[in-house]
């Protein structure tokens, strides 16, 4: 638009300004530095200085660099404190704020700020010093290479972290120019000027008689000082050589004294300009001291009789070229007026006075003059604010439209809407109350709380708790409290604190200055602790909020009427304006209020302008019927609503959303425009406010248009023209209306707070929709509005690009004026719900705005015909982020049908293609895009919307579609996850790709092993999944460990059983078994062995046998090749493993660590001598002596009553002895019982032997019938026995006994058949070493008559025996040799 109104009139200057406040909430860090300069003043003075010129601005020059382009400081005065704040509309700044005291001395006005290639220099003036502020400047404190490396949320620190003590004491930056003399009298104003080139600091200090000119060079040394007096030559004389107390207070003097100063630099000198409190104007040369020019301005004006003197008069410059422009402005009691002057100044300086226009209010804050325009900045006798701004050419002055206040009380529906609530969303709402100012309120509403209740930081809750406290004190004590008074209680608190935010909020955004840059184009309007901005207004705005111009008249029309199709649709649309006004004037808070609810309750909104128009028609004193039919009656008006409605839907609809042709890189300096904090809020606030008037203009458009269908007669309005109203223009105007109303919710909505670990799971969902961007961590992002975040992330990224292929994007020369309202159009082409821009639903999607977009999809779904699938796939989204499954999943199969058409579906379609590879290229989309959905749903853990979707996709799929594999897969995971088994089986057996069977099968089998459900398992028939079953149940059992491994084998058990194969169940068990041995889990070791030697007993002997595999480490040269991996174990060997196995059990020890002899031993201590001597006899342990031995032993004790009977009954149980006796007795049997089966053969007496020798040794008789089993095995070594154990008598009565049984007496006892000294005879081995021993033992003992007798027998029967023997060895000798 600006480009149509080149070279008439600059946009801003037709069309107006209007102010926008970013958000500025936030708790400002400020450093704070104290100066104590040393310069004093005359405490009996007075000291008053001129009201106004309390703040102003700098904004850096370079616009085309993003370290300086719309980067500016403002400083603020209050007495002796100095604020400089540094802000970016691109960056955000760091440690920006600046508080310096210059300690009891008042600052002057003419603060000023200059800037060179490195520095920056900010120049200030107290009535008693100067003072060189040098700081560096931004391209030298921040990198613009370390820019392109960043991300788009760029943090940079500004030149005020520099700032310290040391460099605000340093020398060379100030200078003290007060004297303690009497005669010196204060300054009152100033002004400054750096030169770049000679690096030098001009100070002009003005007090009441003179002007005193300070030069500050580089060096100390180089500070000099100069008055400036005026031209007469009597106040020159007079100021040299009087006092001021001499001299007196002429009324000459007080003319001449100065009330404003400015400094003018020129190529060769610095003119000093100053207007006295006469309106005298004189220039000064600073090279050379000299008064150059001196005017009295009084002759410009009509009337030339004003004596009075002004103490509020000021001046302002621009440049004009080589020359200047002036900007007076005077104030001679009631009469003030601006003055506009052009100063030339060479070679001869001269004034020419332009024009001259009356101010219209009291007080003048602050004026500002650029080459074209003169702005002021009023207080008004009511304590309003007024902006307004003027053509240099043209003195007629516009109206700047500045944001009204906050509301003094807030207005809900009581019956819909918590007080709480209410509030709460007013005190939060963003960019309007800052931290501060609430915790000021909380202080101010509950001053008798302990701070140390409450959390710190958290002033929501903060508020809350204080309130709520209040409410428990007040009805702690009224038991019969309704809920309705509770609401009323509730509502008097909320109401009085808010009343309090409201009173600290109104002390701060007070306006005190303006910033307006003529080089960069820059507009703000400084307030107390904030800054807002003005920005140019569109055409729809201007239209609007510039009442009472006759757009049809000279000189807008040559501007307008060509916008509007010429002058007579421009007359047209003036007369409707008038009307639209009329009928908004008239409009109650309460219709007003009532249009909002029904809009936001997607009631039509033609149907509410109805109501609103039978409403007004039937006040009948508001005479509003005359008073449209005298503005509509001589326009056409159809044409005149063709105008406006094309208005407001020009510039919305981009139509076609293919930006991204266009992009520029990281190094691009469009790239960081305005992102920073302060731009960001500009541009949100400013589309809310361009979403707020045009909701309210098509509001008010509607009720007109109702109101001429219902008045047609009335109006003389013809039927064509009704007709044409109510078949076309309403249609339209509803539309606008609805999307408006969208536009409007979205910018007031605020963004949702997302948690780290949301965004991580939303990241998830992202990848599997295919949206790969950055995602940077946007929950710690300073932005409060859903729209502030929507730029500040994908939606800036978009808007550049948009603003960037602008045809006349080339002819800007301000980012402010010029690129601005662009950015502005396309964020409201982004936002527009009628188009076909995807980059914001993409954003809600990708960034976890799920409130938002169910609000954002809600208000659209009655009226909106565009995008209808996307949004219902966006609001599937949402709801998946909450975890409504069920709605998600309906929405989702009811935006499959756009996934064609519509742009947001067919790329996220297009993007699962790629991710599928071929098979997703073949399939069918609405395969790909149910995919998709099922794939989001299972994700989030909403199995049965899943369910429902895969299935639908399934009953739609065709037949050989890639895709359906997968499908059926995911739908046996969805039935297993919900514990559909019998299901699931059936998907996994009706899956098309047998690859995928096994996956699915195992995450079935595995799920009804960990929920114990076997039974469910067992029954499926695994048609041709046996074997995969068995390779995944035994792949988790052997994975798992000794804990649950049992599951795993106890089910294929189970398994080969019922199948049948017994071999299989045995193989099972007995690797169970091997795993609990090393584990040293012996008990159950002997269940799965005893349940693999049941299976093995069910098979044939042949193949009753089983594979074990073989370590690696058993063999004895491990460079030796392995010749086989298994070996085979037959049913004795598994029997072996279950007794060594089952009598560790008894021992209470691990297999793992005992040999077969080791348990022989164990059981034998543990009194265990059946279990023993059967162990000993499976593994073939050759020496079951001990066990007789230490049963021997056992026995001796109990017959000597040495050892505990129950005790003894206890190991006798164990060993099968009945209890009938008493325990020695059945101790004695239990050895004659175990001694033959403990010896290896008949004729074998180790154990007999070991037998006796125990209890010969604890001095006890051989029980008879050990005695007599010993004679029949081995008499001799008995005999032998008897004699080591010192028994001579009992071993000589065994020897008389085996002679006796050689010669044929008792040979029974023995063991002989017959007559051992018979021809026929087998041969018998008599003991004649043993003999001789004993012979010779009685011998030794013959003293003795029992050994003697003894010795006597012996010898008798060995002689009987010898002769015997010899009669039957000579008989022999005949018999043979005959």
């Amino acid at each position: 638009m600006a480009s149509r109104l080149k070279g008439n009139l600059s946009g801003f200057s037709l069309l107006g300004l209007r102010e926008v406040i970013p958000d500025q909430t936030s708790i400002e860090q400020w450093k704070e530095l104290l100066l104590n300069t040393g310069g004093t003043h005359l405490t009996l003075q007075d000291i008053k200085l001129p009201e106004g010129c309390t703040s102003g601005g700098y904004c850096f020059t370079d616009s085309s660099s993003p370290v300086t382009r719309n980067r500016f400081i403002c400083w603020q005065i209050s007495t002796d404190v100095l604020e400089l704040v540094e802000h970016s509309l691109d960056l955000n700044l760091h440690g920006n704020c600046l508080r310096i005291r210059f300690q009891g001395l008042p600052i002057l006005e003419g603060t000023s700020i200059h800037e060179t290639k490195n520095n920056v220099v900010i120049l200030v003036s107290t009535i008693s010093s100067v003072h060189r502020l040098v700081l560096p400047h931004p391209t030298k404190h921040n990198d613009l290479t370390a820019f392109n490396s960043m991300g788009n949320n760029i943090s940079v620190p500004s030149i005020f972290t520099e700032a310290s003590l040391p460099w605000l004491r340093e020398s060379l930056s100030h200078q003290v120019i007060n004297s303690t003399a009497t005669n010196f009298s204060l300054p009152s104003t100033s002004a400054s000027y750096f030169s770049a080139r000679s690096k030098e600091a001009l100070f002009a200090v003005a007090n009441i008689s003179s002007i005193s000119l300070i030069r500050m060079d580089q060096s100390a040394s180089a500070v000099t000082t100069h008055n400036l007096q005026p031209s007469s030559n009597l106040s020159r004389l007079l100021s040299g050589y009087l006092p001021t107390v001499l001299r007196g207070s002429s009324s000459q003097e007080n003319e001449d004294t100065t009330a404003s100063i400015c400094l003018l630099p020129t190529s060769d000198d610095v003119l000093v300009v100053a207007v006295s409190r006469g309106l005298k104007l004189r220039v000064w040369s600073a090279a050379t001291q000299e008064c150059r020019l001196e005017s009295d301005l009084v002759e410009f004006f009509s009337d030339k009789s004003v004596k009075q003197l002004g103490s509020l008069h000021r001046i302002r410059w621009c440049p004009d070229g080589a020359d200047y422009k002036l900007a007076v402005f005077s104030s001679f009691g009631k009469m003030r007026s601006f003055l506009l002057i052009d100063l030339q100044t060479g070679p001869t300086l001269k004034l020419h006075f332009q024009s001259s226009v009356t101010a219209q209010h009291s007080r003048l804050i602050d004026f500002s003059l650029t080459s074209n325009h003169l702005y002021a900045l009023w207080s008004t006798a009511r304590g309003e604010y007024l902006l307004e701004f003027s053509e240099t050419t043209r003195l007629e002055w516009q109206k700047v439209a500045l944001e009204p206040g906050v509301d003094s009380e807030i207005e809900y529906d009581e019956t819909v809407v918590d007080p709480k609530q209410a509030y709460m969303q007013a005190l939060f709402k963003p960019g309007v109350f800052s931290i501060s100012t609430l915790s000021k309120a909380l202080q101010a509403f509950d001053r008798s709380a302990s701070t140390s209740r409450r959390r710190p930081g958290d002033i929501k809750e903060d508020i809350i708790m204080a309130i709520e406290m209040e409410l428990k004190e007040q009805i702690s004590d009224d038991d019969d409290l309704t809920e309705e008074n509770y609401l009323q209680l509730s509502a008097k608190y909320w109401a009085q604190f808010y009343a309090y935010a409201v009173q600290y909020h109104l002390k701060r955004p007070i306006p005190v200055g303006l910033l307006i840059d003529d080089e960069t184009g820059f507009h703000a309007l400084l307030k107390r602790g904030m800054v807002s901005f003005l920005r140019p207004l569109d055409l729809v705005e201007s239209l609007i909020l510039q009442r009472g111009r006759l757009w049809d008249k000279q000189p807008f029309s040559s501007g307008i009427s060509s916008l509007f199709g010429g002058q007579q649709s421009t007359s047209g649309l003036t007369a409707l304006l008038e009307v639209l006004f009329l009928v908004s004037d008239n409009l109650s808070s309460e219709q007003v209020k009532r249009f909002d609810q029904s809009m936001f309750q997607l009631e039509s909104a033609d149907q509410i302008a109805r109501e609103i128009a039978d409403e007004l028609l039937e006040n009948e004193s508001l005479n509003l019927l005359e008073t449209v039919q005298m503005s509509l009656s001589s326009v056409d008006i159809c044409m005149a609503l063709s105008v406006l409605l094309q208005q407001l839907s020009v510039g919305m609809n981009g139509g076609d959303s293919k930006f991204g042709e266009v992009s520029f890189s990281n190094k691009s300096p469009f790239r960081l425009l305005f992102n920073g904090v302060l731009g960001l809020g500009a541009l949100a606030e400013s589309s809310r406010q361009m979403a707020d008037l045009r909701l309210e203009l098509c509001r008010d458009l509607l009720i007109v248009q109702q109101l001429l269908i219902l008045t047609q007669k009335k109006l003389q309005l013809s039927s064509e023209d009704a007709e044409t109203i109510r078949s076309e223009f309403l249609p339209r105007s509803v539309p606008l209306a609805h999307a408006y109303y969208a536009l409007s919710w979205l910018c007031h909505f605020p963004a949702q707070t997302v948690s780290n670990s949301l965004i991580e799971q939303n990241i998830r969902t992202m990848a599997l929709l295919g949206f790969k961007k950055s995602q940077e961590s946007y929950a710690t992002l300073p932005c409060k509005s859903l729209v502030e975040l929507f730029l500040s992330l994908d939606g800036g990224q978009a808007v550049r690009e948009m603003v960037l292929q602008e045809e006349d994007a080339a002819e800007w020369t301000s980012s402010w004026l010029d690129v601005f309202p662009h950015f502005m159009k396309a964020i409201g082409q982004l936002l527009w719900p009628i188009g076909n821009h995807m980059t914001f639903m993409e954003f809600l999607m990708e960034r976890f705005q799920p409130l938002a977009i169910q609000g954002y999809v809600r208000l659209q779904q009655n009226w909106c015909e565009w995008n209808t699938c996307s949004r219902k796939f966006l609001m599937a989204v949402a709801l998946v982020a909450t975890g409504e499954g069920d709605k998600a999943s309906r929405w989702m199969l009811e935006a499959a049908e756009g996934i064609i058409k519509e742009q947001l579906l067919h790329s996220i379609v297009s993007k699962g293609v790629n991710e599928s590879g071929d098979a997703g290229s073949r399939a069918d989309p609405m395969m790909r895009f149910h995919l998709i959905c099922v794939q989001l749903l299972e994700q989030a853990g909403l199995c049965n919307a899943a369910l429902r979707v895969a299935l639908v996709a399934l009953n739609s799929s065709k037949i050989g579609d890639p895709l359906l594999p997968t499908i059926w897969s995911i739908v046996a995971k969805l039935h297993l996850n919900l514990g559909h088994y019998q299901e699931a089986y059936e998907a996994i057996v009706n899956n098309p790709d047998s690859s995928q069977r096994p996956e699915t099968l195992g995450r079935l089998v595995n799920i009804l092993l960990e929920r114990k459900q076997m039974d469910i398992l067992l029954t499926f028939p695994y048609a041709g999944l046996e074997s995969e079953l068995e390779k995944i149940v035994e792949r988790r059992a052997r994975s798992s460990d000794v804990l649950s491994m049992t599951l795993y084998y106890s089910f294929l058990y189970a398994f080969h059983v019922r199948q049948g194969k017994m071999r299989k169940a045995a193989a099972v068990m007995h690797e169970q078994a091997l795993r609990y041995g090393c584990e040293g889990e012996s008990a159950k070791m002997v269940k799965c062995l005893l349940a693999c030697l049941n299976a093995l007993r069910l098979v044939s002997r042949q193949e009753a046998w089983l594979v074990k595999p073989v370590a690696a480490s058993s063999r004895k040269d491990s460079s030796e090749p392995i010749k086989h991996t298994v070996d085979v174990i037959e049913y004795a060997d598994i029997e072996k493993e279950y007794e060594l196995s089952y009598a560790c059990i008894n021992l209470g020890q691990s297999i793992t660590s005992l040999s077969p002899s080791d348990v022989v031993s164990l059981l034998t201590s543990r009194n265990r001598y059946e279990s023993a001597l059967r162990i000993a006899r499976i593994f073939d342990v050759k020496d079951t002596s001990p066990v007789v031995e230490h049963l021997a032993a056992n026995c001796v004790a109990l017959s000597r009553e040495q050892a505990n009977e129950d005790d003894a009954w206890i190991w006798l149980s164990l060993n099968q002895s009945s209890g009938v006796g008493k325990a020695s007795e059945q101790a004695w049997r239990l050895l004659e019982r175990m001694l033959p089966k403990a010896e290896e053969g008949d004729k074998q007496t180790r154990c007999h032997r070991a037998a006796a020798k125990k209890i010969l040794g604890l001095d006890c008789t051989l029980p008879y019938w050990l005695a007599a089993s010993y004679k029949l095995r081995n008499p001799g070594e008995l005999i032998s026995i008897y004699h080591q154990a010192g028994l001579l008598e009992d071993a000589t009565q065994v020897a008389l006994e085996l002679v006796d049984a050689i010669l044929g007496k008792g040979k029974e006892y023995f063991g002989f058949d017959s007559n051992t000294l018979q021809i026929n005879a087998p041969p018998v081995w008599m003991p004649y070493t043993v003999f001789d021993r004993l012979i010779m033992e009685l011998e030794a003992n013959s003293n003795d008559s029992t050994y003697k007798s003894l010795l006597n027998d012996m010898k008798d029967k060995l002689n009987a025996y010898f002769q015997t023997a010899d009669r039957v060895s000579r008989s022999f000798v005949e018999l043979s040799m005959s």
